[in-house]
């Protein structure tokens, strides 16, 4: 990654660049490419973006988890909740595995600016958890949410709590 000031100097640093890894027998890859910071990019698992930062009162660089990394997550929560069932797993087992896949997942991108992230994997998980016990106990829809509050999905069944970036950990 080579972060610089404007195209035209992008273009120049390519161009040498290009010439010292052939001098060492590399070559740039077929992914190498030139964005604006404000377009933004992924490195490493991280997305890289330019933005307004009420905070701050000025445009800064923010790095969140990517769509396909939150996606991954939630069909991790999908799959756990939907296989888990049919193999003869416990509602405890079941709840550990999404529990290891959301610390995790929240751990990796905790030092981010990612609490929407956050939130949203964690109301994604409090609804399948629901929806699944709905299911188990022969209920149709999604399930109210006086019958099973967040709370007693965090602590009753132990599921992980990773909003806001802080993971607590329920200990029984």
């Amino acid at each position: 990654m080579v972060i610089v000031s404007s195209k035209l100097v992008a273009d120049r640093m390519g161009t040498r660049l290009a010439e010292i890894l052939h001098e060492l027998g590399l070559q740039l890859s077929e992914k190498t490419r030139v964005v604006t910071a404000a377009e933004g990019f992924d490195f490493l698992g991280f997305r890289f973006k330019r933005s307004y930062s009420r905070k701050h009162r000025r445009e800064v660089i923010h790095f969140f988890p990517p769509p396909e990394a939150t996606s991954r997550a939630r069909e991790r929560v999908r799959t756990v909740l939907a296989h888990g069932q049919g193999r003869g797993e416990s509602l405890a087992q079941m709840v550990e595995q999404v529990n290891y896949g959301l610390r995790g997942w929240a751990n990796y991108y905790a030092h981010t600016h990612a609490s929407r992230a956050f939130d949203k994997l964690q109301a994604y998980a409090n609804r399948r958890l629901r929806r699944h016990l709905r299911r188990r106990r022969q209920k149709s829809g999604l399930g109210r949410y006086k019958e099973m509050p967040d709370r007693f999905l965090y602590e009753k069944l132990g599921l992980a709590y990773i909003r806001r970036g802080h993971v607590r950990y329920v200990t029984s």
